[in-house]
């Protein structure tokens, strides 16, 4: 057993070459703990050796080896595989010991095989999630104690047909998970591999995952620490957007801006979109109950399909204020802090999901009514979002404040303030992709505020969310695409349309899209065409106070250039899409993806297959316990007779009767008898019983069918789920560890 625990372990780990200096470190262990038990004054000698090797174990340094052992063993399942052959020989020698007391402790004849089976099966599922063929050869030392443990305690002797339908599991199990030596059968494997994937996806999705970046359609020219610099948008097709009005598809969101990029900061933990337990996170992280239950249910909602034209990372591409979502085959969505959604693989070509949300989004009619009246709310969450989405680097110099202040006017509401900013910055600054490099010292939004005043989407949106920032409004970076859908109902998105905005937090609403990049000369994001309907009107009114009008657009400082608020883009279109759907597409259209064939060849339900050949071997194991069938198997009448009286004794165990060492089988079967309200038929079974134990008679057919009748009057009595439970009571668990006559 402990050899088999040290082969598994070191394959797992790599460290295979070990094998023979951690068995012969497990082999003194063993012998330790076997003089412990065996011998007379086992206890004094094995107390003696003990400390002799502790002291000679601290004295070798063995306390500063084990320390750098699990610090390699934390990094090794991190992902840096470096570390761990750096202390391969105490590794080794600590895997020895660990395994010796193991496998001794399971193989003890008080513990029994069942402990010993559940250790060697958790190894071998462990190997087969961990999908490492090679290392289930070194679990077969450990199979070997497990099959003897079984025959010494299991049964009194071993039957072909007993071990016949488990070995029959166990082999079709090992060819369905893995391929052995290249062996194996592939539409199995295959199945086995879906399987594997699906407890992946569920239970034990932990490995780091691919970030879409709106690099991926030629922004970050710089690298991606550096925003800035000359941006090539591609005109390659990436979505296929079904739903009405502009759409924007949220992929990644960014809560802390370090001068040169914007980074997350709110965790990495990942959430199972579908688990009930996350429930009530997941509303607080869409705002599903934001401004209130009440409003927040009669907010118009829409519905939006996105199908994937190209490979992608792992981001799914939906709008913020998520009520629903339902995803295609093969993806399993999860979700963080950020509320940001993603699948647990790179998403492909034909991927596919459906939102249905509400569009919240600035200049909306109704939305300022909105947000002044959720000001009146109580919200628990907006100290914790304030905290962690307005702040700021220390290096921001005073003259970016007073350019804040100034963009927010003298409105003196949330939301009037956001819009004075998004105003002042589509009118202050000018949009162009041909931007000269960013130096790497120089604070990226000063750069583009004070100095250049031309950027395009990345420069808008930190702007946008830095200032917000700077007059204490909690706002958050975000990176996308941008879908213009016509009357058609749909769109193609191409890499020209990913953009970046920002989503500002208002207490009692939640967050709101603002979009301060200018579109064009005519038609910028706050006079965008195809604007959500108008919002109802809130149920919680705002304290009466005079209304404060809007300020005015500051006027642009003296030295910008008069054309500087109507420039025309010099380049490639805007990084958001245009209000014509047209402009975005690239100049050959791509086709659709031709439909399937009327008749596709119908997959084979491999796994259905498996697990009606499982269903299979364990009601054959079920059949051959039942007492009918061990009854006809039995070669006389006494074996036909202890047959039934086995089968009694079980089912008087599920009511909770057992014999008692000082109590004759004709007083304990008066006793069930009686409790059982059986009328007098349990009584021939203790006679029968004493005469074949004690009386040693022979037994003849007469007694049989007494024994017979006796049993199917007391299972009359029984109610249907404890009847199941005793048939697999009888098909799970020995008959020697359940002999009646040791009760």
């Amino acid at each position: 057993m402990a050899s088999g625990l040290i082969l598994t372990l070191l394959c797992v780990t790599g460290e295979s070459s070990l094998w023979a200096l951690a068995l012969g470190t497990s082999l003194p262990v063993i012998a330790l703990l076997s003089i412990l038990r065996t011998r007379p004054g086992g206890k004094v000698l094995a107390a003696g050796i003990t400390a002799a090797g502790v002291i000679v174990w601290l004295i070798a340094g063995g306390a500063a080896d084990a320390v750098e052992v699990v610090r390699a063993l934390l990094l090794h399942f991190s992902g840096l595989t470096a570390a761990l052959p750096l202390v391969a020989r105490p590794f080794a020698a600590i895997l020895g010991v660990t395994c010796g007391f193991i496998g001794y402790g399971l193989t003890s004849r008080r513990v029994g095989a069942y402990p010993a089976l559940a250790t060697v099966l958790l190894m071998a599922l462990l190997l087969w999630l961990g999908n490492r063929p090679d290392a289930l050869w070194g679990l077969l030392p450990a199979i070997i104690p497990c099959v003897a443990l079984l025959m010494v305690s299991g049964y009194d002797e071993i039957s072909v047909t007993r071990v016949l339908p488990l070995t029959l599991v166990v082999v079709l199990l090992s060819f369905t998970g893995v391929a052995i030596g290249g062996i194996t059968v592939q539409p199995m494997k295959e199945a086995a591999d879906a399987l594997r994937q699906k407890i992946y996806d569920y239970l034990f999705f932990t490995s780091a995952r691919d970030v879409f970046s709106i690099a991926s359609q030629g922004y970050y020219p710089q690298g991606p620490t550096q925003l800035g610099g000359a941006a090539t948008p591609s005109e390659r097709p990436v979505l296929r957007v079904s739903g009405s009005g502009r759409i924007y598809l949220r992929a990644v969101t960014k809560s802390s801006y370090t001068g040169s990029m914007w980074i997350d900061e709110t965790g990495g933990r990942r959430y199972l979109w579908s688990s009930p337990r996350w429930q009530n996170l997941r509303s607080q992280t869409f705002d599903l109950t934001l401004p209130n239950e009440t409003i927040a249910a009669n907010l118009p909602t829409k519905t939006v399909t996105v199908t994937m034209l190209s490979d992608s990372a792992s981001s799914l591409f939906v709008p913020q204020r998520i009520r629903e979502l339902s995803v295609g085959s093969g993806i399993v969505p999860y979700f963080n802090a950020g509320s940001e959604i993603f699948a647990t693989r790179n998403l492909t070509s034909g991927d596919t999901w459906t939102a249905t949300y509400v569009d919240l989004t600035a200049g909306q009619s109704g939305l300022a009514e909105l947000i002044d009246a959720g000001a009146q709310l109580t919200d628990a969450q907006y100290e914790d979002i304030r905290k962690l989405y307005t702040g700021l680097p220390g290096h921001l110099e005073q003259r970016l404040f007073d350019f804040a202040r100034n963009a927010a006017g003298s409105a003196d509401s949330p939301y009037e303030m956001a819009r004075s900013i998004q105003s002042y910055l589509q009118a202050y600054c000018r949009y162009s992709l041909d931007i000269p490099e960013q130096a790497s010292n120089p604070d990226f939004v000063s750069t583009f505020l004070l100095m250049t005043r031309e950027g395009y989407c990345t420069h808008f949106a930190s702007a946008m969310t830095v200032l917000c920032r700077m007059v204490g409004l909690p706002a958050r970076y975000v990176e996308g695409f941008v879908a213009d859908v016509d009357a058609s109902g749909q769109t193609v998105v191409t890499g020209t349309s990913a953009h970046a905005w920002t989503e500002i937090y208002f207490r009692g609403v939640g967050w709101v899209t603002f979009d301060a990049t200018p579109w064009t000369s005519t038609q910028n994001a706050s006079s965008a065409p195809n604007q959500p309907d108008e919002l109802p009107t809130p149920s919680v009114s705002p304290s009466p106070s005079p209304s404060p009008s809007p300020s005015p657009t500051p006027s642009p400082s003296p030295e910008m250039d008069d054309s500087s608020a109507s420039h025309e883009p010099t380049s490639t279109p805007s990084p958001a899409p245009s209000p014509s759907p047209e402009a975005n597409l690239p100049t050959n259209t791509p086709e659709p993806a031709p439909a399937p064939p009327d008749n596709p060849p119908p997959d084979v339900p491999w796994l259905l297959l498996i697990l009606l050949a499982l269903m299979a071997a364990a009601g054959g194991r079920i059949w051959w316990t039942l007492p009918t069938t061990r009854d006809k198997q039995a070669k006389d009448e006494s074996t036909r007779c202890m047959v039934w009286m086995q089968a009694t004794h079980d089912a008087l165990r599920m009511a909770g009767l057992r014999r008692g060492r000082s109590e004759t089988p004709q007083q304990f079967f008066q006793r069930a008898d009686e409790a059982v309200h059986a009328q007098g038929a349990l009584a021939v079974v203790g006679e029968i019983e004493t005469l074949a134990f004690y009386a040693r008679a022979d037994l003849l057919p007469s007694d049989t069918q007494a024994l017979r009748q006796a049993y199917q009057t007391l299972c009359q009595g029984m109610k249907p789920l404890r009847k199941a439970y005793l048939t697999l009571y009888r098909a799970v668990v020995p008959m020697k560890m359940r002999n009646f006559t040791q009760s």
